[in-house]
């Protein structure tokens, strides 16, 4: 018996595919627009519909590609929230991330653009945005009264200290076992050793034992399994 993919709560079609192209504009996501091909897109919607986690952690997002294609999993799982931290628009000279880049021509800036921008995708009560640095954001982790996690993709500033502090912070509120992605794990920058911190991450869990898969098109994507 053949059924059809909008019985079984399938949202990317094509229709939303173009939609997340136009609107929350990948990079460094191993994706083809014109082929219709989101790339790591289908692999983050992929893994919350596997999981079924309750609650994902994003930190970091230049124009919302990850987020979404994680938080469409769980419209679809019919459950489930997703927090993301970004202080959306701060740059200083190379440094990507948490503390030094934040959101694309400040994506974030204002409740209501973020609000509409996720309403396009029907997201808007399932990701709850909060514009801080990482620092700030974990430090008040339990004054929020957030849940612990069940899945977190970490794609903030990727020099080695605020990777690797992003991810012990990760730690400390993840559920066992429970699933880390690390984005730009192969940027080409870092090839050339201007910026290798999530690669350098990456090598230093691998010795310490944790199970990594590593994806190589794009910009590069590890996911961390921690038991």
């Amino acid at each position: 018996m053949t059924i059809a993919v909008q019985e079984l709560g399938y949202t990317p079609d094509p229709e939303m595919v173009e939609r997340i192209f136009a609107e929350a504009r990948p990079m460094g996501q191993a994706s083809d627009r014109g082929r219709k091909n989101l790339g790591y897109g289908h692999l983050y919607y992929s893994l919350v519909r596997l999981l079924r986690p309750a609650h994902i952690l994003a930190v970091g997002s230049g124009y919302g590609f990850s987020v979404v294609s994680l938080g469409l999993g769980l419209r679809d799982n019919g459950s489930g929230r997703l927090t993301f931290v970004d202080p959306s628009g701060v740059r200083a000279g190379l440094s990507f991330g948490s503390e030094v880049f934040g959101g694309k021509a400040g994506s974030w800036d204002t409740p209501e653009k973020v609000r509409t921008r996720f309403a396009k995708f029907g997201l808007e009560k399932i990701v709850t945005h909060y514009k801080m640095f990482d620092r700030q954001f974990f430090e008040q982790y339990s004054k929020l009264n957030l849940p612990r996690i069940n899945l977190s993709l970490i794609d903030g500033n990727h020099e080695y200290s605020y990777a690797l502090y992003d991810f012990q912070q990760t730690l400390s509120h993840l559920i066992r076992p429970g699933y880390v992605l690390l984005h730009d794990s192969n940027w080409l920058v870092e090839k050339v050793g201007l910026f290798n911190g999530v690669r350098r991450l990456i090598g230093e869990l691998k010795k310490a034992g944790y199970p990594v898969t590593m994806f190589d098109p794009g910009g590069g994507l590890a996911l961390v399994e921690v038991r």
